[in-house]
């Protein structure tokens, strides 16, 4: 929820911290992970967007289920393109 609030208010470095330690306290909450990585990718800090976004495809492969694997899939493709 912090995250949430720092990305209203515009503080998308606050956001990503407050993320950060949600995933560090859970990190096996998948829409922690998947919050993350969006974070990182609007910051266009691809190379940690595309890590967690292979991180999530890992975890779909297992079974996980994903909202937008279509959606993540195709953005992993488009950073490791332009990495």
């Amino acid at each position: 929820q912090m995250a949430a609030i720092y990305q209203k208010k515009g503080d998308f470095e606050g956001a990503t911290q407050a993320m950060l330690r949600a995933v560090e306290l859970s990190p096996e909450n998948i829409t922690y992970r998947y919050n993350l990585a969006v974070l990182f990718d609007r910051q266009q800090k691809r190379g940690e967007a595309a890590n967690l976004y292979q991180q999530l495809m890992e975890a779909h492969q297992r079974g996980e289920p994903l909202p937008n694997i279509t959606q993540i899939q195709q953005r992993l493709t488009f950073l490791r393109s332009n990495l």
